[in-house]
């Protein structure tokens, strides 16, 4: 920022030479405010790691590393010259308005330094030494460390009175301070190099998944106890043997009694070099190839960090271990292979990449239906990233497969033939049995179907502020967050917010959620069949519209009237056309219908 000032105005006329003599000498500063300014930004752009990485390139001689070793000198010198530069610059310049235009240019020449300051002194070099940091630095390391060596007693002058001040008010100048960097900031520095191009794409996010590894725990990379595959000790050679080839695993947990007791781990190695040895057969047991010390289980906790897992693997030359629950249970098993696949993706030998079908990949693309195949073993991470469904990191720290956020979403474990809509895609439920979802679909939703979604979404807020929910889009039900499903029929909150409504085993959930014909919900129990239930018809938690088909009494309404019949035939209620009539035996509120 330019410093105003007063120059004494000139009794006669100046020559030319001298006006052309304080031009170029104002020039001169102004010029080197302005380089000072761009060297000040390039250097705090670059600083540390880029200069430190200049430094090391160029060796003990090179300026970056005589900068890095008086990075406050660096400062002071910067802040002194651009300081004293201005100051006479701004005072030449006053001199020259007045040599020129006199006692006019005088009155004027604040105001113009102060505006060509502004943007030749400050913005536009700033935006240089900002768009092109490592040129400026280069063009001006040099020039700093000398007017550096030459102001270093004034400079030292002045950093001690600025450290001995600080102190006294009770804080400290550190010269690292701000070198350290933190995992959010190292994140970005990755992204930030993947999108320059600094790094390739692979290698940035290799980088990433090693950082994510450090946040990871074990039961979100292991392999679950249902997809375990062991031995008991009694088992024969022959058995372990054919168990290996099926499942592929040169590696077995060997239990005793059930799962949760591992004792050992059956190398198929050492069941070769038992079989190679004279007298010996497949008959024998596997308990008897097991030796305590050698084939002893390596247990860890299931939320043990996944990085220290690794490092212990590695140091105790392990290539298993057995996860365990805050209750000695085995929750699965974690291999060397497992952890690092996290880093660089899936590894497959010659006989996984001859034998991989379609059946067994966790993504497939449907090119004649457009839709995803799914595993439910799928990673969620991975399956998140691909559809953008904007899962959170908590979620994340929960849920490590596909199959299981899925029947968080529905609140139970869906069944084959189940539809759930989640943002603007269609989630069918192609297999699955009475633990997990094993695969499912995943299609795009049209966009009239997606407006339709949103639409009902933004109903469903307006009418309740939590609790399970369901709407109806098409012939797809969507379901909430808490919603979930019972039997063979669909159990949630009811659209307009009031009550549950349920249907039985044989019941049909009407098209349309919005309540214009919602018709038929059950081929015993005729409800409502002709009657047009508008949006304001309401039933409360104590009212079951023939919920159970083994009650006798059913309620039946026509156009202009309802007499529906309590369950325990203790009485009626009549709501004429017009009219309001809510009651039953016991007071409680039944039902509600207008006209």
């Amino acid at each position: 920022m330019a410093v105003g000032g007063s120059a004494p105005v000139p009794t006669g006329p100046a020559s030319r030479s001298e006006i052309v003599r304080n031009f170029a000498s104002w020039l001169g500063l102004f010029g080197i405010t302005a380089a000072f300014h761009a060297a000040e930004k390039a250097i705090d752009n670059l600083y540390p790691w880029k200069l430190r990485q200049f430094a090391e390139e160029e060796g003990p001689s090179s300026p970056f590393a005589r900068l890095l070793e008086d990075i406050l000198g660096f400062q002071f010198t910067i802040l002194m010259t651009t300081t004293a530069c201005t100051i006479f610059s701004a005072n030449m310049f006053v001199g020259l308005m007045s040599q020129l235009f006199g006692s006019t240019g005088a009155a004027y020449s604040s105001t113009v330094l102060t505006i060509l300051t502004i943007f030749f002194a400050e913005l536009i070099p700033k935006a240089i030494g900002v768009s092109n940091p490592e040129l400026s630095a280069r063009l001006m390391v040099r020039p700093i460390n000398f007017a550096s060596s030459m102001l270093k007693p004034v400079s030292f002058l002045f950093t001690s009175l600025s450290t001995l001040l600080l102190k006294f008010v009770g804080l400290e100048i550190s010269e690292d301070e701000g070198q350290d960097v933190s995992e959010e900031m190292l994140k970005m520095m990755i992204l930030g190099a993947r999108s320059s191009g600094g790094i390739q794409k692979e290698e940035g996010k290799m980088m990433q998944s090693v950082l994510r590894l450090e946040d990871m725990s074990c039961n979100q990379i292991m392999r679950p106890r249902v997809d375990v595959v062991a031995i008991d000790k009694s088992e024969s050679l022959g058995d372990l043997l054919q168990l290996s080839i099926d499942s592929r695993c040169a590696r077995i947990p060997v239990f005793q009694g059930d799962i949760d007791n591992i004792i050992g781990i059956a190398k198929l190695k050492n069941v070769l070099k038992y079989l190679a040895a004279p007298g010996n057969s497949l008959n024998a047991t596997v308990e008897e190839i097991l030796e305590p010390e050698r084939d002893k289980p390596f247990f860890v906790y299931e939320a043990s960090a996944a990085w220290d897992v690794l490092q212990e693997m590695r140091k105790k030359r392990h290539h298993m271990g057995v996860v365990v629950d805050e209750h000695g249970g085995t929750s699965g098993i974690i291999t060397m292979e497992d952890l690092i696949e996290e880093v660089v993706g899936d590894i497959y030998d010659e006989d996984e990449l001859e034998d991989l079908k379609d059946d067994d990949a966790m993504i497939l693309w449907d090119a004649d239906q457009q839709r995803y195949l799914i595993s439910g073993a799928a990673d969620l991470r991975e399956i998140d990233s691909g559809l953008r469904l904007c899962i959170d990191e908590e979620t994340f720290s929960s849920f490590a497969s596909f199959s299981g956020w899925v029947c968080d979403e529905a609140g139970r474990i869906p069944k084959e033939g189940d539809y759930l809509l989640v943002s603007k895609y269609i989630l069918k439920v192609l297999e699955a049995d009475e633990r997990r979802v094993l695969r499912l679909s995943v299609e795009e939703m049209s966009e009239d179907e997606e407006e339709e979604n949103a639409g009902d979404r933004e109903k469903e807020k307006e009418r309740q502020s939590g609790g399970p929910s369901l709407s109806i889009v098409g012939q797809f039900v969507r379901l909430g967050p808490s919603a979930h499903m019972v039997g063979e029929g669909i159990s949630a909150k009811s659209a307009v917010g009031k009550g549950y409504a349920s249907t039985d085993d044989s019941a049909v959930i009407a098209k349309n959620a919005r309540g214009h014909k919602f018709a038929r919900t059950g081929a015993i129990a005729p409800i409502a069949k002709s009657a047009e239930a508008k949006e304001s018809v309401s039933m409360v938690e104590s009212v079951h519209s023939a919920r159970n088909v083994a009650e006798a009494a059913f309620a039946y309404t026509d156009v202009s009237a309802i007499i529906a019949k309590s369950v325990g035939g203790r009485g009626f209620v009549n709501t004429i056309e017009g009219e309001s009539s809510a009651k039953n035996v016991g007071g409680a509120p039944f039902a509600f219908m207008d006209a």
